[in-house]
């Protein structure tokens, strides 16, 4: 590779780098907030395909929460497997007490 080649690639690798380390810490950053929030039971909705070459899945859940119902893609950062889970499934999730339409499924 010439020079100017390889300036190319650093160009495209460094905002990439940036990228993912930005979205660990944010992963990180909800698993831990999330170890303190109350566990309640929700109802899948609906889910969606993350993408056509993984057999994963978003999972979408109805719950009450001071009650009020919230519909809302839960968040998945724990490594659930969620292609098992199928719509009118119950799952725990953690919901956020201040703001309870932020939730995510607990950690295994």
């Amino acid at each position: 590779m010439e020079a100017d080649e390889l300036a190319l690639l650093g160009l495209l690798i460094a905002p990439t780098a940036v990228l993912m380390a930005a979205v660990s810490y944010r992963i990180t950053r909800l698993r831990r907030l999330a170890r303190g929030w109350p566990s309640i039971g929700a109802r899948i909705i609906d889910r969606r395909s993350i993408s056509d070459w993984s057999p994963e899945c978003e999972i979408k859940v109805a719950y009450q929460h001071t009650g009020k119902r919230h519909e809302v893609w839960v968040h998945n950062s724990s490594g659930v497997v969620t292609s098992k889970l199928n719509v009118g499934d119950v799952v725990q999730i953690k919901v956020d007490p201040e703001l309870p339409r932020c939730c995510a499924l607990p950690g295994s």
